[in-house]
């Protein structure tokens, strides 16, 4: 094989790796666990939040999973899981609440939960709780 050939391979193998990176940069699902990354923590208090487990990626509150008697909820930062995802791939709430249902249940093996949005502000005071109540 002469270096033009080399070249023109190069070339083809280099396309065919940005049109993967293009798929993967517009699917939805991907994005979403790309937000979520690799590291989740999570955070209890039974004391406070007898129902709860809080998932923190860093110092940043992204997920509370709330269990009650009859369902289970998945509470999404608005600010840094719900509106990113249905701004970027236009989705109403019931496509992105779908969106992040199949994405979880799939990616955490969580069943039946229904994804509800948030405010930020409630996300903030629970990262304010867990600053101050740090052991």
């Amino acid at each position: 094989m002469n270096i033009q050939e080399k070249i023109n391979q190069l070339e083809s193998e280099l396309q065919d790796l940005k049109k993967q990176f293009e798929e993967e940069q517009n699917d939805p699902k991907q994005f979403l666990l790309e937000i979520l990354g690799n590291e989740l923590t999570i955070k209890i208090d039974r004391e406070n939040y007898p129902n709860s487990v809080f998932y923190f990626k860093g110092e940043t509150c992204l997920l509370e999973l709330e269990k009650t008697s009859n369902s289970t909820y998945l509470w999404c930062n608005y600010g840094k899981i719900w509106n990113p995802i249905s701004e970027r791939f236009s989705l109403k709430y019931i496509g992105t609440q779908s969106l992040i249902k199949e994405t979880v249940e799939e990616h955490f093996k969580l069943r039946d939960i229904t994804p509800f949005r948030l405010s930020d502000i409630s996300f903030k005071e629970v990262e304010e709780h867990f600053k101050e109540n740090k052991k």
